[in-house]
């Protein structure tokens, strides 16, 4: 029989608390590593309640747009941000199209659909005439207007009230599925940016999303 010492008891004890204690610091870990990650999406892409920036823009087709701000109370504004080298973008061009055509039978006119290219209006007709586009489309006056649109990464998808709070914003290529169904409740104003809850950062999918081209 195999009598214990007080001092292998003591050994015993102490590799318990140290493995508990490794842990409560994984698991801290985790948590501050999702904390910062959250902060750091909200610090640089748009996300619920988020106001963006109202601006006024002349379409490729000649028309002129505000941005952010519209005169119908319960209006929502569907904003597609993209670039014309962004594969990404490119792929999510039907979906949009499809958005598109739903809202615009709606005939209400409270929801009006946007895209906002980040290249050069030279560049942005040349794409919109060469895949059809059939909704507005503009480009951002200046690029700081873009930064503070928090346009850091396309395809971005972004539904917009009346005062130019996100509603609802995907960051990456949208599907069918839960996103997708996300802006059209969001477009009939399904969601409210006043919502009592804490405003959340989009999810990001990395492979899904391209970054802007580089500004001077």
């Amino acid at each position: 029989m195999t009598i214990r010492t007080p001092f292998a008891t003591l050994i015993g004890v102490a590799l318990i608390a140290a493995a508990a204690l490794v842990v409560i610091i994984g698991r801290r870990q985790l948590e501050l590593t999702r904390a910062y990650t959250e902060l750091r999406a909200k610090a640089s892409l748009p996300y619920r309640g988020y106001a963006v920036p109202t601006f006024r823009a002349g379409t490729l087709g000649g028309d002129s747009i505000t941005v952010g701000e519209l005169p119908d109370s319960g209006g929502r504004q569907v904003v597609f941000v993209f670039t014309t080298t962004c594969q990404f973008c490119k792929a999510t061009l039907p979906i949009w199209a499809a958005v598109a055509d739903s809202m615009t039978r709606l005939g209400s006119g409270t929801v009006r659909v946007v895209a906002i290219s980040l290249d050069s209006a030279a560049a942005a007709a040349r794409y919109a005439t060469e895949h059809h586009l059939s909704y507005p489309v503009l480009t951002f006056p200046h690029w700081k207007t873009a930064q503070l649109f928090r346009a850091r990464a396309v395809p971005e998808t972004v539904v917009l009230n009346q005062l130019g709070e996100v509603v609802f914003a995907h960051i990456g290529r949208l599907e069918a599925g839960p996103a997708l169904d996300s802006v059209y409740l969001a477009a009939r104003g399904g969601f409210d940016a006043f919502d009592p809850r804490p405003p959340k950062a989009p999810r990001v999918d990395a492979s899904a999303v391209a970054p802007p081209p580089s500004r001077p």
